[in-house]
């Protein structure tokens, strides 16, 4: 995984800080070992050989999330799409001078689709790169929170990369905030138990000859994805679900407003022109100073 990004542990107990950042350390290690592409013994560049291979539990839960999301937003999220994210220039670090456009043949011989689990055995066509990015991060938050809760008993927030969760009882209640990124103005909201996840064009950002590339790319286009939208924040469940809901928003488009709605989901979208939009229950934020 790149870990590049910033992480955040807390905890009710202050006095319980030490181990509940030692638990976010064992899950985001065994979340790099399972999905990281810059890591040449990762699980993920393993399974590039085309052979079948027994997968962690970590790489089984984020994979199987990833292609749930995939079949849930009909493609948007692919997981598959890990030689186009290199194509593009995207690497461990965000790339600091100008890229030049992707050389090699941008085509979708794979898709999410050839993706295969059986009895924890994942395989998938030779070359092919599984990007969990849109998976990998939030499953880590989600995951360190739900042990933080069990492990220490005490309700804690844990984010990673602008991914949040939320775990406690169920009428416990937090203020966290949110923003486009770290230089932004951050609003707060009250959230409870559950995720919260802004996706957003505007963070790791690079140049490609006369245009600018992000993180998201669009399946449909294999190319950075450009839509109304510049960032989206969504509540759900789970940082998973707030997660894939977030960042199909952004690949989607303008028909991201009806579809969250529909599905219920509290958003808050942020269009190119600044204007900022609301959808389901999201609760009413104010700036911070």
């Amino acid at each position: 995984m790149d870990w590049t990004c910033d992480v955040s542990t807390w905890v009710q107990d202050v006095t319980l800080l030490d181990e509940a950042s030692a638990i976010v350390r064992s899950v985001m290690l065994d979340v790099e070992m399972a999905a990281s592409r810059f890591r040449e013994d990762s699980e993920v560049i393993g399974l590039m050989s085309g052979q079948p291979r027994e997968g962690s539990p970590a790489l089984i839960a984020m994979i199987t999330a990833a292609v749930e999301a995939a079949e849930a937003t009909n493609g948007l999220l692919d997981p598959t799409l890990g030689r186009i994210m290199r194509a593009w220039g995207y690497s461990a670090e965000v790339p600091q001078q100008v890229v030049p456009q992707p050389s090699i043949v941008l085509d979708r011989a794979s898709t999410w689709k050839d993706i295969h689990i059986d009895n924890n055995v994942v395989s998938v066509p030779q070359g092919v790169l599984i990007d969990l990015g849109a998976t990998a991060k939030a499953w880590a938050s989600d995951r360190a929170s739900q042990r933080v809760w069990e492990e220490l008993n005490v309700p804690c927030v844990i984010g990673i990369g602008g991914d949040l969760a939320i775990a406690g009882p169920a009428d416990f209640r937090t203020i966290v905030e949110v923003a486009e990124s770290p230089t932004d103005v951050a609003v707060a909201v009250l959230v409870g138990p559950g995720g919260l996840a802004t996706s957003s064009t505007v963070r790791r950002t690079w140049k490609v000859q006369s245009a600018t590339a992000h993180h998201i790319i669009d399946p449909r286009t294999l190319a950075p994805a450009v839509g109304m939208w510049r960032t989206a924040t969504v509540m759900a469940a789970t940082c998973v679900a707030a997660n894939h809901a977030a960042t199909a928003a952004i690949v989607m488009g303008e028909p991201a407003r009806r579809w969250l709605a529909s599905l219920q989901l509290p958003a808050r979208l942020i269009a190119q022109t600044d204007e900022v939009t609301y959808t389901g229950d999201w609760p009413q934020d104010r700036e911070l100073a």
